[in-house]
């Protein structure tokens, strides 16, 4: 069984990617190595598997709207009795490309599809792809600063970015979403993108930070986002929105009631009044939870994958 993951930038050359810190790259990445997959990014990787490769599966990671997609379908051509799976981790974007079709989705989001062009769809946790325990790499590691939010700007979060993104808290974004949060009377500390080169990322020098998430997700089961994941593995203490509240009963993360917050005041107090050796003891058993849900949600895709393979080739 051959899979390849197409995962494809507006780049010619794979070297060009290696500072790449998107977590869907991160994430493919890992699931390259998983599945054994060649991950095709580039005009160069998909040239490449042209000429040299086969295969029995796609998967679809990611295509931004200036992917090479005519050496995709190309590729497509070459491979038409390949089996296509998209993996998707945004509730209203399972991306698509032409000629990707029919196909299985695997989301991580309970919300059922509807689309004439999906055989099967599957639901699991992608954002825990991302996690990789290494705590003996971080436990000496010295925390500068307090309490920081990343991320891109999102419209369904407007209400709780005003909320928290205030005085004394840092906001790691791209600099062409900083007006975005000026425009809506958020006033943070603002700071450029993390770097995520492993075992020296950014995000190990801070303390703490919030989590906050799309009003939809509120009702709509998500999984934890793959920002919670990067905090536990950088050894950073959650805070999470009062809103929150659902999503985590259903990823059934035991946590202190204490580390609920619903102002930016009170988050301000709970930071300035508790020190933050105690509070990430206190935190200390989120890297057992994600350890197991790693390995078990790394399972099931495989056994997702495996499956759909053998039913194609009707294999006992």
């Amino acid at each position: 069984m051959k899979i390849a993951i197409i995962e494809c930038y507006n780049e010619k050359k794979t070297s060009s990617l290696e500072n790449k810190i998107d977590a869907h790259y991160r994430n493919s990445k890992r699931l390259s190595f998983l599945l054994d997959a060649d991950l095709l990014c580039c005009d160069q990787d998909l040239i490449f598997a042209m000429k040299y490769r086969s295969y029995d599966i796609f998967i679809l990671a990611y295509a931004s709207h200036y992917a090479p997609f005519d050496n995709i379908n190309k590729l497509l051509n070459l491979n038409k009795k390949a089996l296509k799976i998209i993996i998707s981790n945004e509730y209203n974007n399972p991306l698509m490309i032409r000629g990707f079709y029919p196909f299985y989705l695997i989301k991580n989001y309970v919300t059922t599809i509807n689309n004439n062009n999906i055989i099967d769809q599957f639901f699991l946790n992608l954002n825990v792809l991302i996690y990789s325990n290494n705590k003996d790499k971080t436990i000496n590691c010295k925390k500068k600063y307090d309490c920081l939010y990343f991320g891109t700007y999102r419209v369904n979060r407007k209400q709780y970015f005003k909320k928290y993104l205030q005085k004394n808290v840092y906001l790691s974004t791209s600099k062409k979403n900083m007006k975005k949060f000026i425009n809506i009377k958020c006033d943070p500390i603002f700071i450029n993108k993390l770097s995520w080169r492993k075992n020296i990322e950014t995000l190990k020098l801070f303390r703490y930070s919030i989590y906050i998430e799309d009003d939809f997700t509120h009702d709509n089961y998500n999984c934890l986002a793959n920002r919670f994941y990067e905090c536990v593995m950088c050894n950073v203490v959650l805070f999470f929105d009062i809103s929150c509240a659902e999503t985590l009963k259903k990823s059934k993360l035991i946590i202190d009631d204490f580390f609920i917050v619903n102002s930016h005041k009170q988050l301000m107090h709970k930071i300035k009044n508790n020190n933050y050796d105690n509070l990430y003891n206190r935190q200390k058993h989120f890297i057992d939870f994600c350890d197991k849900e790693k390995k078990t949600e790394e399972r099931k895709i495989k056994n997702i994958v495996d499956d759909l393979y053998k039913k194609a080739k009707k294999i006992v």
